[in-house]
C-alpha cells in the first residue's frame, strides 16, 4: 500500500500533541540540499558558433551562426533542421515582428575586427525562416544588430570600409520604412586612417520610429565604448555615456523598453592590465543618467527582458557559460548554472519560464523554469517497521508538476512507485510526505525525480536506507528544520525505561519538557510546536534511563531553527 501527504508550516494553536509509538526496526536520516538543473542542453547538429536566437512562440525558433549556419525548430528545440540559404559569411543578429516574418543579418562577432566578408547583407523571411530573400548587399560591410518595430520601421548597423582605402571607415545605420524593400544609409562616423582602432556600431534598440539608442564600441589601445541617443529616426545622434576602462572595455548589447525611459546595457570593463569585470549599466531616464555594476566575471554579451519594463525578470548570457537572472528589474543579479563552459553569445525568452541560449560550438541551452530552480532543501528516510517515510522540502519551485518517488532493492533497478503532484510555482516553503508500506527487510535506494509541465525532468540524490531487527539509540534531526511554528522530533531506544525530551534555548534555559515517564524499547515521534517562541537557534536533548537498573544511560543533543 501507498500513501503520501503534503504539508505547509501553518500556526497551529499553543503546546505540542501526536506523540506516536512508531513499531519500527531501525531509523535513518539524511539532511541534504540540491538544485534541480536550471537549464538543459538542446542537440543543435553543429559546431559551429552561433551568435543569436530568437523565437516567435514556444515552438518556433530559429539560431544562426558562422559559416552561413541557420538552424530551425518547430518543436520549441527538441530537433533543430539546418536551412539552406547560399550565405557562406557569419550571421549575426536576428529579429522578429510577427509568427512569420523575420530578418537575419551577415557580419563578424569579433572583438577585434580583424578581417572583413565580402559583403553585408540582410535577408527577409516570410514563412518563419523556411526560405529566405536577400534584400541588400553591401560590400566590405559589417552588419553587427539589426532591430525591426513593426513589419515597415527598421534599422541595421556596422561598420562599412572606404572602397578606395581601407584605412578609411564608416560607422552605419541602415534605416528602413518599407519592410525592407529599400534601405538609406545614414553616416554616423568618418573614423580617421588610425591602424587597429575603429569604432563599430554593435547595436541597436528602438522604441518607437523616432526614439533610440546605438552603441559603438572602439576597438584598439585605450578603447571605450559609447551610448548615443537619437529623436528623429537615426538622423542625427547625441552623446550620453562611455566607459572609463583602461583598454578592450565594451558594451555589446543594450535593450528599451516601452515609454518610461528604463534601459539596461552590458558588456565588460578593463581594470588593469589582465583584469577586466563584468559591466552591466542601467538608466531609468531615457540615458540621461546610467548606473553601473561591476561584477567578476567574465563578459556579457546579450540582455533580454520579457515585455520590459513593466516584466521585472531578466537575464544576461556571457562568456565562459555565464547566465545571470534578475527578479528586480535589475538592481540585483544571481548567477545561474549554465552546465556549460562555450560563450553564450544571445538568450531569449518566449514568456516567464520559456527561454533559450546559443553560443560556441553550437551550443544551444533551454529552461522551462526561467533558470529558477526547484531546490531541494532536505530529503528524509524514517523507517517504521515495514514501512519507509520519506520527508522532503522545497525552497523554492518554478513550473513544478511533481515528483516520483523511485525505489529499488540491492542489486535491482529503479522503479517509480508513486507520484506527488505539486501546482507549479511558489516561493513558500514546502514540505512533503510519503509512506512505502509492506517491505521486506533488506537494504532500500530513494531517489526523487522532479518533473516540469514541459516534461523536463532532473534526478536528486539517492539515500539508502535498511529494514532488520537491530535497534541503537538515536535521536534524529527534527523536521522540517528550519520550521514555523511546528516541527517533529523522532528518537529510538533499543531499551525499555524512562525517556525525558526536552527543548532548550541558547543560554542552556528550559523551554519545554515533551516527554518524562517511562516507554518500552522502540521508536516514537512528537510534534512540538514553537507557536509562542521568538525567532533563533534551539536544542532539544533525549535523555534515556534502563529499567531495572540496566547498565548506563543515552544522552543526546540536537540543534533545531525556528524562523518566523
Amino acid at each position: 500500500m501507498l500513501s503520501f501527504t503534503k504539508s505547509r508550516p501553518s500556526a497551529n494553536k499553543a503546546g505540542f500533541a501526536g506523540k506516536t509509538l512508531l513499531q519500527t526496526l531501525f531509523f535513518f536520516l539524511l539532511v541534504t540540499q540540491f538544485c534541480f538543473a536550471q537549464w538543459y542542453p538542446q542537440n543543435s547538429g553543429t559546431t559551429k558558433n552561433l551568435n543569436a536566437v530568437i523565437f516567435s512562440d514556444a515552438n518556433n525558433g530559429l539560431a544562426v551562426g558562422d559559416s552561413g549556419t541557420v538552424l530551425r525548430t518547430n518543436d520549441g528545440g527538441t530537433s533543430w533542421t539546418p536551412v539552406i540559404t547560399g550565405i557562406t559569411n557569419n550571421f549575426t543578429g536576428m529579429c522578429f515582428v510577427d509568427a512569420n516574418k523575420v530578418w537575419a543579418i551577415t557580419g563578424i562577432k569579433s572583438e577585434f575586427y580583424n578581417e572583413f566578408p565580402d559583403s553585408g547583407i540582410i535577408l527577409h523571411s516570410t514563412d518563419c525562416g523556411i526560405t529566405w530573400t536577400d534584400q541588400i548587399t553591401m560590400p566590405l560591410t559589417l552588419l553587427n544588430d539589426i532591430t525591426f518595430i513593426d513589419a515597415d520601421n527598421g534599422w541595421a548597423v556596422g561598420t562599412s570600409k572606404d572602397s578606395l582605402n581601407w584605412d578609411i571607415e564608416y560607422s552605419i545605420i541602415l534605416r528602413t520604412s518599407n519592410g525592407g524593400t529599400t534601405w538609406a544609409q545614414q553616416l554616423i562616423d568618418t573614423i580617421p586612417p588610425v591602424i587597429g582602432a575603429h569604432v563599430p556600431i554593435t547595436n541597436i534598440d528602438f522604441v518607437n520610429s523616432s526614439t533610440g539608442w546605438i552603441i559603438s564600441t572602439s576597438i584598439g589601445m585605450g578603447s571605450a565604448s559609447s551610448i548615443h541617443k537619437t529623436t528623429d529616426g537615426g538622423n542625427t545622434w547625441s552623446f550620453q555615456f562611455v566607459t572609463n576602462g583602461w583598454r578592450y572595455s565594451s558594451l555589446n548589447d543594450i535593450i528599451f523598453r516601452g515609454f518610461y525611459g528604463s534601459g539596461i546595457a552590458v558588456g565588460n570593463l578593463s581594470i588593469n592590465l589582465g583584469t577586466s569585470k563584468a559591466l552591466i549599466i542601467s538608466t531609468s531616464d531615457g540615458g540621461a543618467n546610467w548606473s553601473q555594476i561591476l561584477l567578476d566575471l567574465p563578459r556579457l554579451n546579450d540582455v533580454f527582458f520579457l515585455g520590459w519594463p513593466y516584466q521585472t525578470e531578466g537575464t544576461i548570457v556571457g562568456e565562459e557559460g555565464v547566465i545571470l537572472r534578475t527578479a528586480d528589474g535589475g538592481l540585483s543579479w544571481e548567477e545561474q548554472t549554465s552546465g556549460t563552459t562555450n560563450a553564450l553569445s544571445s538568450v531569449y525568452f518566449v514568456d516567464a519560464l520559456n527561454g533559450w541560449s546559443v553560443g560556441n560550438n553550437g551550443a544551444i541551452l533551454h529552461t522551462t523554469n526561467g533558470g529558477v530552480p526547484v531546490e531541494l532543501t532536505t530529503f528524509t528516510a524514517i523507517v517504521n517497521g515495514k514501512e519507509v517515510i520519506l520527508n522532503w522540502s522545497t525552497a523554492t519551485e518554478l513550473n513544478n508538476y511533481g515528483f516520483e518517488i523511485q525505489r529499488k532493492a540491492l542489486g535491482g533497478d529503479f522503479a517509480t512507485v508513486a507520484f506527488v503532484k505539486e501546482q507549479g510555482t511558489t516561493t513558500q516553503q514546502n514540505q512533503y510526505s510519503f509512506a512505502d508500506k509492506n517491505l521486506d527487510e533488506g537494504k532500500y535506494f530513494y531517489r526523487l525525480k522532479q518533473v516540469d509541465f514541459s516534461g523536463t525532468f532532473e534526478y536528486s540524490k539517492i539515500i539508502e536506507v535498511e529494514l532488520n531487527s537491530v535497534l541503537v539509540y538515536s535521536l534524529g534531526q527534527n523536521f522540517p528544520n528550519p520550521f514555523n511554528p511546528s516541527t517533529k522530533i523522532s528518537w529510538q531506544s533499543p531499551v525499555s525505561g524512562r525517556q525525558v525530551l526536552k527543548v532548550f534555548d541558547v543560554l542552556g534555559n528550559e523551554i519545554a519538557t515533551l516527554v518524562d515517564e517511562e516507554q518500552e524499547a522502540g521508536s516514537y515521534e512528537i510534534e512540538f510546536n514553537a507557536e509562542k517562541l521568538s525567532s533563533g537557534v534551539y536544542f532539544y536533548q533525549l535523555k534515556v534511563y534502563p529499567a531495572n537498573g540496566g547498565a548506563g544511560s543515552f544522552v543526546e543533543t540536537r540543534k533545531m531553527i525556528l524562523l518566523r
